[in-house]
């Protein structure tokens, strides 16, 4: 039997000792490990990042950027190894930069053109550059990690819709400057139509353009005709 009292120490009531009370105890212990742990841990990252930066002093304006990529606040060991040597360029920790972001971005994998059972059409920038090509693997100034603007980004390599602001996919049609009707509070860009990483259709659209189903997912008054496979 053990004894509980308040203040005036006075026996307050009698509380048997169960074998539920002794397991309560203990997952309390255990949750204090794992906090201290988790606090140890960040620490680690914390000294890890300042002893990386004492070298690489340009990326210290890194940690003032607004988006900044989950791993690095755990530490540049998340995706780089051993500091000083390693079988992989830049010490990563795995074979090529796009299978690293891979292991943590499974949804991806349907656009890794190594893959057999990828896309029919992946974004050629994948096989060439890879995810880095678009994004910043550390921080960046724009969402998604983007490396610049999205319009801007993707006029980078396709030059030949620069000083477009309309007119694209057909007349009068704005490629800028307008909310997206597909995905609400998104401005209009060239993703609201293309998918910048594979579609099973060609032009890497999120739909088919036959049918209507294209057009449709802004405009409700275009209704849908029977879908059709991709061609």
């Amino acid at each position: 039997m053990k004894t509980f009292a308040i203040f005036n120490m006075q026996p307050l009531r009698t509380w048997p000792r169960s074998a539920g009370l002794r397991s309560l105890e203990g997952l309390a212990v255990i949750l204090l490990a794992l906090g201290l742990s988790f606090t140890m841990v960040g620490q680690a990252a914390g000294s890890q990042a300042e002893n990386c930066l004492s070298c690489h002093h340009s990326k210290k304006e890194w940690q003032n950027r607004p988006h900044i990529h989950p791993p690095m606040n755990e530490g540049c060991g998340s995706c780089h190894g051993e500091p000083h040597s390693d079988e992989h360029r830049r010490q990563l920790r795995g074979e090529g930069a796009r299978q690293l972001c891979i292991d943590c971005h499974p949804e991806m994998a349907a656009s890794d053109p190594d893959r057999h059972d990828s896309v029919r059409f992946v974004h050629g920038i994948i096989g060439g550059a890879g995810c880095t090509g678009c994004h910043d693997p550390h921080t960046s100034d724009h969402p998604f990690l983007l490396v610049q603007p999205i319009n801007r980004l993707c006029l980078s390599c396709h030059p030949r819709l620069r000083g477009v602001s309309r007119g694209h996919p057909i007349s009068g049609h704005p490629v800028a400057g307008h909310e997206e009707g597909r995905r609400p509070g998104r401005q209009l860009s060239c993703s609201s139509c293309h998918d910048p990483h594979g579609s099973p259709f060609r032009h890497l659209l999120f739909e088919t353009p036959l049918g209507g189903y294209f057009c449709h997912e802004c405009h409700d008054g275009l209704a849908p005709k029977q879908q059709t496979s991709a061609r």
